[in-house]
């Protein structure tokens, strides 16, 4: 690890030798390269994989679009969370998405949805001249709707995504507003935002509670008949019990078992747009800006889930 920290690569004559070597061994001994894509791997896992097949373990980025592979990394490239730089014979370009904060001109580096063309990008979707027209803009750049990062060594990061869906870890792609709509059918829901994560397997959530419903159900949870609405969101039998409630509501609802909430957070504040700037003046969820404001519990939610200790 401290070789690749270094930039010296992935091999070490002593202990390729002791331990690493078997590692490399059980995969055939002569594994030369291997390519990570699809959805984006944590940078302590890749770093981990690379040391331990002592072998090429390289990011990429691709789409159907683009006849799959469109950027990747170099070969002397050992730091992780870059996919590196275009392919051959392609070009990349970024477009300012001020919706989400992301603008080219983002000063050190610049930041916005990636564009990219060149012969290997498609030339359209069969039979369907509209989403063709919505895919491929003026001047034949593919909008890939994936937000980029171009560091200061020229190479790029994949940081977040514009439409309103996303990847977890194991490949699956979630749509959180189809979940929202399904969850705040709850009665006891006002509002709800629900997270994902590229680098986690499940899905965690912030609910703000509906307090005329809410407050007399959660009492009989807690066992506490003057208990204030900000004390009951507090309350981790009333958190246990809403996250069984959401859960055997998703499941009614036919939901799949990773679209099941795993951890929530409770809040009375309402989402709003000049408090806390989650909403839009037209009453629409800035994901960004909710994942922003609420990360400190994202990452405890995420913490307890994985069985480590709460940040």
């Amino acid at each position: 690890l401290e070789n690749l920290k270094a930039g010296k690569g992935n091999t070490h004559a002593f202990w390729d030798r002791v331990i690493f070597g078997k590692i490399r061994a059980l995969l055939g001994g002569k594994l030369e390269f291997v390519l990570t894509g699809s959805a984006p791997i944590a940078p302590d896992v890749l770093q981990f994989l690379r040391v331990c097949f002592c072998c090429r373990v390289t990011e990429g980025w691709g789409a159907t679009e683009t006849t799959s592979l469109g950027i990747g990394t170099a070969k002397d490239e050992y730091r992780a969370g870059r996919v590196g730089s275009p392919m051959h014979g392609l070009e990349i370009r970024l477009a300012d998405v001020p919706d989400m904060n992301y603008m080219a001109s983002d000063k050190p580096c610049p930041r916005g949805e990636l564009l990219i063309r060149g012969a290997a990008v498609f030339a359209g979707y069969l039979k369907d001249p509209k989403k063709t027209a919505e895919a491929i803009l003026e001047g034949g750049w593919l909008a890939t709707g994936d937000i980029a990062r171009i560091n200061e060594d020229g190479t790029l990061s994949i940081i977040d995504r514009k439409k309103n869906i996303f990847k977890l870890s194991q490949g699956e792609y979630v749509a959180p507003e189809a979940l929202e709509n399904t969850y705040g059918k709850d009665s006891n829901i006002l509002q709800i935002f629900v997270h994902g994560d590229s680098l986690q397997s499940t899905l965690v959530g912030v609910v703000v509670p509906d307090p005329e419903a809410f407050v007399p159900w959660a009492r009989k949870v807690a066992k506490d008949d003057g208990a204030s609405l900000e004390s009951l969101c507090r309350n981790e039998a009333v958190n246990a019990a809403v996250v069984k409630r959401l859960a055997d509501h998703g499941r009614k609802a036919k939901l799949q078992g990773y679209e099941i909430l795993r951890a929530i957070k409770i809040d009375h504040r309402p989402f709003d747009v000049e408090t806390n700037g989650i909403f839009t003046p037209t009453m629409k969820l800035r994901r960004n800006i909710a994942a922003d404001y609420y990360r400190a519990d994202i990452d405890a939610m995420y913490a307890r889930i994985n069985g480590g200790p709460s940040p």
